[in-house]
């Protein structure tokens, strides 16, 4: 278990999920299965994570094909958690989670890094402060506008970072970058 004081809530609906979420101001994680008898579950993440920007949302799917993962963060997820996972290591990814990190499965991490071999020291590639800090609250699965609001900057700012961020790292989304983030020790407990 994650911890005696821990109170869970199930829906077996996206509508039912929704409600509960809207019923409920204290949540500290939102579980969401990507495949609901009523709705389409990345359309439900995009709606909690624009709802409720603040709760991390992590995905449990039995589809965890790259394409799939890379929507899923794309569009706020927190976390992605297969299925297939053993319990002792899915309580582990929602301990990280809820520590403020993001949680993707390591064979994901590794389908597509681009080459085999050791990845060259995060140093290599000249990120500023603000940019670790940037990319450490990606890595959180945060919005940019939730970025601008921790680090007390404008959101142009953080476009600006994220922009640089992508540049440097060779990276071609959001989800890229966290996943080279990882790839290169950021991110890591």
């Amino acid at each position: 278990a994650l911890a005696a004081e821990v109170q869970v809530s199930e829906a077996h609906s996206a509508a039912r999920a929704l409600a509960i979420a809207r019923e409920q101001s204290n949540l500290d994680l939102i579980l969401l299965d990507l495949h609901l008898p009523d709705a389409n579950g990345l359309d439900v993440l995009i709606q909690l994570r624009a709802q409720y920007e603040e709760v991390p949302v992590v995905v449990l799917s039995g589809d965890y094909e790259v394409q799939v993962v890379q929507a899923c963060i794309e569009a706020g997820a927190m976390g992605f958690i297969p299925k297939t996972l053993p319990t002792p290591s899915l309580l582990d990814a929602l301990r990280v989670v809820l520590k403020g990190n993001s949680y993707l499965p390591e064979n994901v991490l590794l389908s597509h890094s681009g080459s085999a071999g050791r990845a060259p020291p995060l140093s290599e590639f000249n990120l500023t402060p603000r940019e670790l800090e940037v990319t450490a609250l990606l890595l959180r699965a945060l919005p940019n506008k939730v970025i601008a609001r921790e680090l007390g900057i404008a959101l142009s700012t953080v476009k600006q970072h994220m922009h640089a961020i992508q540049s440097k790292f060779g990276a071609i989304s959001r989800y890229d970058i966290m996943r080279k983030a990882h790839q290169y020790g950021l991110g890591r407990e």
